[in-house]
C-alpha cells in the first residue's frame, strides 16, 4: 500500500487504503471469501461442496473456520464504519474514505493561444 499511495513510513496505516483508494485488506479478503463460498454452494457436484455445507464439528477453539462468518457484508458501508471508528490523526479531513482523494492540487490552466516568450533571443542554426 505504501508503494501504491507514494506515502512514507510515518504515514498511519489506516490512511493507506484511503489515499490509495483501495479497500482495506481485511475487507477485500472477506468479500473474496464470501464469493468463494457462494460459488461452492452453487455447485453441489464439486467435492468441496460437501465439506463446506456439511462441515465437521469444530475441534479446536483457536481455529476460525471459513464458514463461521457467513454474514455477507457491504464493503463500502463497512469501510466507512471502520474509518469513523478508527483513532487516526486528522480523521476529520476525510468524511467518506471510499471516494478518490486528491493527492496534490490541480495544475494551473495555461493559456496556449499566446506564443511563449523567446528567452534565448534569436539563434542561428
Amino acid at each position: 500500500m505504501r508503494l501504491i499511495s507514494g506515502c512514507v513510513r510515518p504515514t498511519q496505516t489506516p490512511w493507506l487504503p484511503v489515499l490509495a483508494n483501495i479497500a482495506p485488506p481485511r475487507l477485500r479478503r472477506k468479500v473474496a471469501t464470501d464469493n468463494l463460498l457462494a460459488t461452492v454452494e452453487n455447485h453441489p457436484e464439486w467435492p468441496l461442496h460437501a465439506d463446506i455445507v456439511n462441515h465437521p464439528a469444530q475441534r479446536l477453539t483457536s481455529r476460525r473456520p471459513i464458514w463461521a462468518e457467513a454474514a455477507l457484508i457491504d464493503i463500502t458501508t463497512q469501510w466507512e464504519e471502520d474509518w469513523l471508528s478508527a483513532s487516526v490523526v486528522n480523521l476529520h479531513l476525510v468524511c467518506d474514505p471510499t471516494i478518490q482523494q486528491p493527492l496534490r492540487p490541480a495544475a494551473p490552466i495555461v493559456d496556449t493561444t499566446e506564443p511563449l516568450p523567446d528567452r534565448l533571443g534569436p539563434t542561428s542554426c
